[in-house]
């Protein structure tokens, strides 16, 4: 065998070796990569199986039990806060907090979570448009609660803030109406109560009467009889008591037996000294 074909064969040799062990070494990469892979599906797996429990112990009213379980998961995710889960294990520490009437504790993780849609790119692409409603129904969510917090908290201007801030999300979407809906009879109520503020009454129908309007707008017949039982409120309040009686009879039209109505109207027409009137006549 001359150089050459020696040089040639030897050249071949190596070649077939180097190419062999390549492919073992991505064939273990690649095992290596499958097994981590996997091993994040099941530790997702089970984090999700935990969260059930969670959340089914909170609606079950086992509060205790569901919070410890969310903290833990809390510990476990807080690493990414890109993460769907992680937002919805701090959403439902702040739920807990609130059925639990501590407020100021669901305030600081309504927040959090609040926080979370923001930083996540995703949701922060997709607020205010109309064909992203998951999107909107958890920002709308968690300022409508913040807003519910610190109204219970007497901390008028901070719920203000909030309920302002979901007035101004731009979306179709029903659920987003419906919260909206809810943060305009708080607002009403606010301004009812808070002699602070300038012209606060006229707030008070401004508010109510687009609270109206979007259950009108979304054929929710119920609410409507309680937005309107909440106009009539404000109208008594600026002492307009012929409008306040029209209604409340026209919340009580909607809904005959509704107790709060029935108690409003009743005190108005004590208020007028007319102690022989009948409802049903009256409706």
């Amino acid at each position: 065998m001359n150089f050459f074909l020696k040089i040639y064969v030897l050249s071949s040799l190596i070649f077939s070796l180097m190419a062999a062990v390549s492919v073992k070494v991505i064939k273990k990469e690649a095992s290596i990569w499958d097994v981590s892979f996997l091993s994040i599906q099941v530790k997702d797996s089970i984090t999700n199986q935990k969260l059930k429990e969670a959340t089914a112990f909170y609606n079950n009213k086992k509060y205790v039990k569901g919070l410890r379980l969310a903290f833990t998961l809390y510990e476990q995710t807080k690493n990414n806060n890109y993460t769907k889960t992680h937002y919805l294990v701090t959403h439902l520490i702040a739920k807990i907090y609130r059925q639990n009437k501590e407020h100021k504790k669901a305030v600081v993780f309504y927040k959090k979570s609040l926080r979370l849609i923001l930083l996540n790119p995703l949701y922060n692409k997709e607020l205010g448009s109309f064909n992203n409603s998951d999107y909107d129904r958890d920002y709308a969510e968690n300022l409508l609660r913040l807003g519910g917090e610190y109204q219970l908290l007497k901390m008028n201007d901070s719920a203000i803030f909030y309920y302002n801030k979901l007035a101004e999300l731009n979306s179709l979407a029903d659920e987003v109406l419906g919260k909206q809906a809810s943060s305009f009879s708080n607002l009403a109520g606010i301004y009812q109560k808070d002699t602070t503020i300038l012209n606060h009454y006229e707030k008070a129908v401004e508010f109510a009467e687009k609270a109206i309007a979007i259950h009108k707008k979304r054929k929710n017949r119920l609410s409507q009889a309680s937005a309107i039982n909440n106009l009539a409120n404000s109208y008594k309040a600026l002492i307009k008591l012929d409008l306040a009686e029209k209604l409340y009879l026209k919340a009580l039209a909607i809904k005959p037996d509704y107790i709060q109505a029935l108690n409003n109207y009743g005190n108005l027409k004590q208020l007028i000294g007319d102690f022989n009137f009948s409802i049903k006549a009256s409706i």
